[in-house]
């Protein structure tokens, strides 16, 4: 086997065990993350009506089969509030959003703001959200080092999750 297929074969075998050593909630709650985030790039792209992070809470509502845990949504809900100032501390947008006390039209304001980036900068965004999202849903139980990897991982390519 040639040096270069020795090195995509080693690649391989880390990714399957890192994958297999996420814990089942982990495994549960990285799709959530996700969609979480697909949520608001489609506000993003699509600007919407109405409160925001209801619409956000019915995407996951949907997106999930079965019934979801009332508390999995009150944290759902928690988190994306608690993410306001880190959002806007990583956009750098103006003070003006920060002092607007609706959390509904705070979040309109940062969609709009998202909305003139450019594409590299709504994908870092998008994808440290989704980061941030899957080691917060888990408690940390999903470190940020496995979550850096398996998270776009699992963006791009769901079915990893059945190894």
């Amino acid at each position: 086997m040639s040096l270069v297929g020795r090195i995509i074969k080693a690649i391989g075998l880390f990714v399957t065990n890192l994958i297999k050593s996420l814990s089942s909630k982990a495994k549960e709650l990285i799709p959530i993350a996700i969609t979480i985030v697909n949520a608001i790039k489609f506000a993003v792209e699509n600007p919407i009506t109405g409160n925001l992070i209801d619409f956000i809470l019915d995407a996951v509502k949907k997106a999930i089969p079965g019934e979801l845990d009332d508390k999995l949504i009150d944290k759902i809900k928690a988190m994306i509030i608690v993410w306001l100032p880190k959002i806007l501390e990583r956009l750098k947008v103006a003070e003006g959003i920060a002092n607007i006390e609706d959390q509904n039209e705070k979040w309109l304001a940062i969609l709009k703001e998202l909305q003139g980036k450019d594409a590299e900068e709504k994908a870092l965004f998008y994808n440290d959200a989704a980061v941030t999202a899957a080691v917060e849903l888990t408690d940390e139980s999903l470190t940020l080092k496995k979550a850096l990897i398996t998270v776009p991982l699992v963006y791009q390519n769901p079915e990893v999750l059945n190894v």
